[in-house]
């Protein structure tokens, strides 16, 4: 598993995960200790950024189709997603406006 196009963004969550997001529209789960990608996700279009919650269990990720998804780590499924201009992690929320 790899990105076929620049990378756009990256997150990391203590020493445990690293997530990246691309050009390619994916966004790949990390395991930053052995290097070993867990888990592959798409956007509709090119992928921009990623934050992770700051607990590590959610993972957001911003399109530039203005789409904002937040996916549920490390299973990364899709918890929610939609239209956004600014995306925002805070210790006790999540928000995508």
């Amino acid at each position: 598993m790899k990105h076929f196009s620049p990378i756009s963004g990256i997150a990391s969550f203590q020493e445990r995960y690293l997530a990246t997001a691309g050009y390619d529209n994916q966004v790949i789960l990390w395991d930053a200790k052995n290097k070993q990608a867990l888990h592959r996700v798409y956007h509709d279009h090119l992928a921009n950024q990623c934050s992770f919650s700051p607990d590590g269990h959610w993972l957001v990720s911003a399109s530039s189709d203005y789409s904002a998804r937040i996916w549920e780590v490390p299973t990364m499924q899709l918890k929610a997603g939609r239209e956004h201009t600014l995306i925002n992690i805070h210790p006790k929320k999540t928000c995508a406006r």
